[in-house]
């Protein structure tokens, strides 16, 4: 049966893959023959943006065209969209491959590096790598890289792509593209699934396996896999470090580049293939990363985050949340040190929601309704089981808060679609209505089994009733949420609002820290980092960078960027190394 009349000029149509969004056919060209693979949007599919995925993936394939990428021959535009026409490879993809050898698999992971090598520097990014999205010929090697419609591109500082999402599939996507902490997607995002499919050809089993989103996450964000060789003992203990390099939970941890990684790679198969076994060889002696990127590691941070680490704990422990203040000025790292708290948090099973307030903001409570959407979206990827829990729980705090609390709150509909009406009342008593709502909702999504970090960021500029709330939130901790606070404290005067409600709370009620600025050594460690370079190389830039930025981690990210962007750093293929 042929699904749409534009079609007519292939024969032999028949289904080969079918999802949510697209159904792909194998068919062949009626004029001479040729095999192909047909992608189209699924009849019945309701996402206007699956047809827009596929023009994307149709320009990302002609840009990206060449070995070891599946090919595209043209865009169809028919009545019911548009038509994907790809080559058919004729190959089986390694989603059902059992585990293979040692030798095997490090061919593949050599294919694989290249080909990223090589779209990685077209400023392509795939993040979408796993066993279903890479062909396999047994026969003669041959790994072809397969659906590009989750692909983005970079440029320059932006990256573009069809989805608004991360990308990513359960068991093979990296801590970044859960949604839960506050890194980019880039390159290396790519190395990581590119590890959980080899960790998944040498052990047999992918390093998060599971079906379910929240397992899912907490796999990619908290749990570190068994290493490959344990779990198989033939698997060379190198092969296994390779493995976890790629793994690694940090970025700056894996490695930098697929050319890097392809270096290594092939020195372990050629030891393998000469001598039976794989030298324990260093790792990552020619991996520099090609692309430029400024590191995102906490840097100067260690006594605040195990401060801020223990009163966490002591918030779990006694079942109230605690109170953290964080301040210092604009970008000296308070909403980086928080980043790096939410992987602490997600570890311990919670999940942490943050808003900012923006003083050209045109909604009342802006940074606490953003932070409640963002709790109320965490929620929605429990169990259903526990979710059925948090709904009671949401719905019996804010029944009596009225139709118009939904409009307020919007993402609430999500797990309460509506609510009863209730009396008019008076402005005053109309607004602490409101309030109660908020504070009760706040309260009824931190649960025993889930425990909930609200992060209000740049409260400086915290409206009038955001105060209110946040009063009620401080003054009554049974059953409340952890509260991490932050704010410039050069733009807190003593009669600022906020000073007023800080000043209720007792002292020993509260975390404070002071986020000051960073010493010569900790830019150093930063510059060394970015270039993968000695410190005692970067320190001659280091030295100035500290200097003209007065220690602020954001102004030295900012001024190495339009260093490069001048032409003054440089990365050099030949030496492997930024000059």
């Amino acid at each position: 049966m042929i699904p749409d009349p534009s079609l007519s000029e292939y024969t032999g149509l028949r289904e080969a893959h079918h999802s949510d969004r697209t159904l792909v056919l194998s068919a062949h060209r009626m004029n001479d023959g040729t095999p192909v693979m047909l992608k189209m949007v699924a009849p019945g599919c309701g996402d206007p943006g699956a047809a827009r995925s596929l023009r994307w993936e149709y320009e990302l394939l002609l840009l990206a065209r060449g070995e070891a990428v599946v090919g595209t021959n043209r865009l169809i535009q028919s009545p019911s969209g548009p038509v994907l026409e790809l080559e058919d490879l004729g190959e089986i993809t390694l989603a059902n491959a059992p585990a293979l050898a040692a030798e095997q698999v490090l061919q593949i992971g050599i294919e694989l590096a290249t080909v990223l090598t090589r779209i990685h520097r077209l400023g392509v990014l795939h993040r979408d790598i796993h066993p279903e999205n890479i062909a396999y010929s047994k026969a003669t090697g041959r790994v072809t890289l397969l659906d590009f419609d989750a692909a983005a591109r970079v440029e320059g500082r932006t990256q573009r792509s069809a989805e608004a999402g991360l990308g990513g599939a359960f068991g093979y996507w990296a801590p970044e593209q859960t949604g839960r902490i506050n890194l980019p997607v880039d390159q290396r995002t790519d190395l990581y699934s590119l590890g959980a499919v080899l960790y998944r050809l040498l052990t047999g089993t992918a390093p998060g396996a599971t079906d379910d989103a929240l397992s899912a996450v907490h796999a990619a964000l908290a749990i570190v896999p068994t290493p490959a060789h344990t779990l198989r003992p033939e698997v060379p203990a190198t092969v296994s470090k390779i493995v976890a390099r790629l793994l690694a939970k940090v970025p700056e941890d894996r490695y930098q580049s697929a050319a890097g990684l392809a270096f290594d790679l092939t020195r372990a198969r050629d030891d393998l293939r000469l001598t039976r076994r794989v030298s324990d060889f260093p790792l990552g002696s020619r991996d520099v990363s090609e692309v430029f990127s400024p590191s995102r590691r906490l840097y100067g941070r260690a006594d605040a985050l195990a401060a801020l680490a223990g009163t966490l704990s002591s918030g779990a422990a006694s079942g109230n949340g605690t109170v953290v203040t964080i301040t210092g000025p604009p970008g000296v790292g308070k909403s980086a040190l928080v980043a790096e708290a939410a992987r602490l948090i997600a570890a311990g099973g919670g999940a942490i929601a943050g808003g900012r307030y923006d003083q050209t903001a045109p909604s009342p409570m802006s940074g606490i309704v953003e932070a409640l959407h963002a709790a109320i979206r965490a929620a929605l990827t429990l169990p259903e089981r526990e979710l059925a829990v948090v709904r009671a729980r949401v719905l019996d705090a804010v029944e009596e808060s009225g139709p118009a609390f939904l409009d307020l709150v919007p993402k609430l509909k999500l797990l309460v679609p509506a609510l009863p009406p209730v009396p008019e009342l008076p402005p005053a008593e109309a607004r602490n209505r409101t309030l109660a709502g908020l504070d009760a909702l706040a309260r009824a999504l931190h649960t025993p089994s889930r425990r909930l970090v609200l992060f209000l960021d740049d409260l400086q500029w915290a409206d009038a009733p955001s105060l209110e709330l946040l009063e009620r939130l401080l003054l009554t901790p049974e059953g409340r949420p952890t509260l991490m606070l932050a704010w410039r404290d050069a733009e807190l005067s003593e009669g600022h609002p906020l000073t007023a409600v800080l000043a209720r709370l007792p002292a020993e009620s509260v975390r404070a820290l002071q986020l000051g600025p960073l010493g010569v050594a900790e830019v150093t460690e930063l510059v060394a980092d970015t270039l993968s370079c000695p410190p005692s190389r970067a320190a001659e830039l280091a030295e100035p960078l500290a200097t003209k930025s007065a220690g602020n981690p954001y102004f030295v990210l900012q001024l190495l960027e339009a260093l490069h962007e001048r032409g003054g750093l440089r990365f050099d293929a030949d030496q492997r190394g930024w000059t």
